[in-house]
């Protein structure tokens, strides 16, 4: 099952020059607002609009250092009458005395329901933006895309808008998706 959704890339002319190496979170939500959008008869702001507005938003919203919070993804939809939540699927276990966390015995689990809602939520017609870690692609630091379908025995097809690569459609092997997933969604519509 895959939703039909129309890709944009940060690469695209509709992406201000000066966003395109850190706009991943930004062009995942135009996608997904645009899908939600015009099946509602919703008017979505350009990529510039929402960059502008995501920076006028009270409170941190964007650090140069991580990117945009998914706080403010999830408020941004929200703005525009657009369904959206955030989840993360992590479980840590943090001894008080060394502070140093590792992961508890509730991530594997918590993991797997993520797996599962990131599906059912593909089955009821809603996308989902997830994290990966540095190295997927040709990224080095962590990257956003767009899951819009899964297919049985194979994976989870995502478009994904990197500036450097970007991949329309692409199909990523289950057990890949999981090895670079940073266990956090961002459900919208």
């Amino acid at each position: 099952m895959k939703l039909d959704i129309p890709f944009i890339s940060q690469s695209d002319i509709s992406v201000p020059e000066e966003w395109r190496d850190r706009s991943c979170a930004i062009v995942c939500l135009k996608m997904s607002l645009d899908f939600y959008g015009s099946k509602h008869h919703i008017e979505i702001p350009t990529i510039s609009g929402l960059i502008d507005e995501g920076l006028a938003m009270r409170g941190e919203q964007y650090n140069t250092q991580i990117g945009w919070t998914h706080d403010a993804i999830a408020w941004l939809a929200h703005n525009h009458g657009v369904p959206a939540y955030k989840e993360e699927f992590r479980s840590d276990a943090i001894p008080v005395k060394s502070g140093l966390a590792t992961p508890s015995d509730f991530s594997d689990g918590l993991r797997g329901e993520g797996i599962l809602r990131i599906k059912a939520a593909l089955s009821r017609g809603v996308p989902s933006m997830v994290s990966f870690l540095p190295g997927f692609g040709s990224k080095v630091s962590s990257h956003l895309v767009l899951v819009i379908g899964y297919e049985e025995n194979q994976g989870f097809i995502v478009h994904d808008p990197s500036n450097s690569d970007p991949k329309e459609n692409f199909l990523i092997p289950e057990e890949r998706f999981i090895s670079f997933w940073r266990k956090f969604a961002i459900f919208v519509g």
